[in-house]
């Protein structure tokens, strides 16, 4: 028994069940990550609406109390109704018209791809994301076009 334990054979027979061991641990924390991005993923898209465009839970869009939308101050979804250089108008679903203030740091994105302020025409229903200024305006960071056909 001895003799084996120090044969070449014995060495191979570990070396491969440790490779086995180690191949099986990679294989599994893969499957492990690939389950959790899997699973953010579905939550986020779960979620979506209500984060960025309020839920319709008893008809006030999300809020506590009716005229309340805690989405209101960084961000607005609707269509756009007028564009130029430096702003947008955006009608939300409510009849509300929200001034969004657009920089040269402001992302446009259309689907997934990149797009320029220019590219946006009057009608566009967007989601944007930003700060608010002391105005009641939004400074965007982001303008995401949802439309099906842009």
């Amino acid at each position: 028994m001895e003799n084996f334990l120090r044969s070449k054979t014995f060495k191979i027979i570990i070396a491969v069940l440790l490779a086995g061991a180690y191949t099986l641990f990679i294989f599994s924390a893969g499957i492990m990550v690939g389950f959790h991005k899997a699973e953010f993923t579905s939550e986020w898209y779960e979620g979506y609406r209500q984060n960025f465009m309020g839920s319709p839970i008893g008809g006030h869009h999300g809020s506590l109390l009716p005229g309340m939308n805690p989405m209101s101050s960084h961000s607005v979804a609707g269509n756009i109704i007028s564009i130029d250089a430096s702003a947008l108008i955006i009608k939300t679903a409510d009849g509300v018209e929200k001034t969004v203030i657009v920089t040269d740091d402001t992302s446009v994105r259309a689907n997934r791809d990149d797009v320029k302020l220019t590219d946006l025409k009057v009608g566009n229903h967007v989601v944007i994301i930003g700060s608010p200024n002391d105005k009641g305006q939004i400074t965007a960071a982001l303008i995401r076009v949802v439309d099906q056909n842009f």
